[in-house]
């Protein structure tokens, strides 16, 4: 029987926070599309709340995404 693996890589990890930062903006996209947002939000508030959203998605984009150097097989 194969032991668990007590630590994840750090990629696996940030991949899972990459998607789930990806989900929320869409979430907050398909909010705006629909005009949803004003149940929930004064415009203000969702601008807000829209901008830190799209930088928290970025941001793990640039974390998640391995630089060609560790992405290059090992000879």
């Amino acid at each position: 029987m194969p032991t668990p693996r007590a630590v994840r890589p750090f990629g696996e990890v940030a991949q899972e926070w990459r998607e789930l930062a990806n989900r929320r903006r869409e979430h907050f996209a398909e909010l705006q599309r629909s005009g949803r947002w004003r149940l929930y939000y004064t415009e203000e508030q969702f601008m807000a709340q829209m901008r830190e959203v799209v930088q928290a998605a970025e941001a793990w984009a640039r974390i998640a995404t391995p630089s060609p150097v560790a992405a290059a097989p090992a000879d």
